[in-house]
């Protein structure tokens, strides 16, 4: 029984395959790059919109008008109500926003809701405690008094969210109570998710039209390569016969060895 001759590849599959895989390879990482950059991108950006619209919803809060809310009672008073209708305008201008309200620092030292945008059971009442006290929402309450927005998403009784807090200041300079916005972290994932997703879309088309074009060159590579091979093999064999075509300069040796047998038959 005759030994099986072992399997080899082509020069063509083989330039082929190593084209594509090169193009693969370099596709993964530049994606992985590119969506690793759009991502902090995208929470920069997201950063800085948090801070602007804390700083414009806490333009809208009146110092004295806030103060004029001392305790629970005073949530149907036309005070809070129209403290209350301005977050709500916020949210409405905002749509991403989740909650709008205001937090206060007690007598006591605890941090506590104030005003609330919402009206449901969701929403928070006149002195109920901030359970969940972040460092950023701690430094918002001390000087010096400026916007803040949290560095990452945190866990409270209502779900993840990334907060941004901006003071409200009274006529002499004192804090009077901190705007909190929150947007939830559901909804920045769906944003992010929409964007990579876009972006995956275009690199794999991208890769397919790359990759085609790269077998087509190899193959147009190979041929000649092919064709020099062919003609190497018949050298070799010493088959320099005018039935074979060889698109090279092998083809002038074979016209110089039948000249020069012609000459030694003569």
């Amino acid at each position: 029984m005759s030994a099986r001759t072992p399997w080899r590849m082509t020069l063509r599959v083989g330039l082929s395959t190593a084209f594509v895989g090169v193009v693969l390879v370099t596709a993964g990482v530049l994606c992985a790059v590119l969506v690793r950059q759009m991502h902090d991108q995208m929470r920069r950006d997201l950063t800085a919109r948090m801070r602007d619209v804390a700083s414009i919803a806490a333009m809208g809060i009146s110092a004295p008008l806030h103060a004029q809310v001392t305790r629970r009672e005073d949530e149907g008073a036309p005070a809070y109500r129209a403290l209350e209708a301005h977050l709500q305008s916020v949210k409405r201008r905002v749509p991403e926003l989740r909650f709008a309200y205001t937090v206060k620092r007690a007598a006591d030292g605890r941090l506590v809701f104030w005003i609330d945008a919402e009206t449901d059971e969701q929403g928070s009442h006149v002195g109920d405690e901030v359970t969940v006290r972040t460092p950023t929402l701690l430094r918002a309450f001390e000087p010096p008094f400026e916007p803040r927005v949290e560095p990452e998403f945190y866990t409270d009784k209502w779900g993840t969210w990334l907060s941004g807090y901006a003071p409200v200041l009274a006529a002499d300079g004192t804090l009077e109570c901190v705007v909190g916005v929150d947007i939830s972290a559901a909804r920045v994932a769906e944003a992010e998710w929409v964007a990579v997703r876009a972006m995956l879309w275009v690199a794999l088309v991208v890769t397919l039209v790359v990759c085609v074009v790269g077998v087509w060159l190899s193959s147009r590579i190979v041929r000649p390569l092919a064709l020099l091979d062919t003609a190497m093999g018949r050298v070799r064999g010493l088959h320099l016969d005018d039935s074979t075509v060889i698109e090279s300069r092998f083809r002038e040796i074979a016209q110089m060895a039948d000249t020069l047998s012609a000459m030694q038959s003569g």
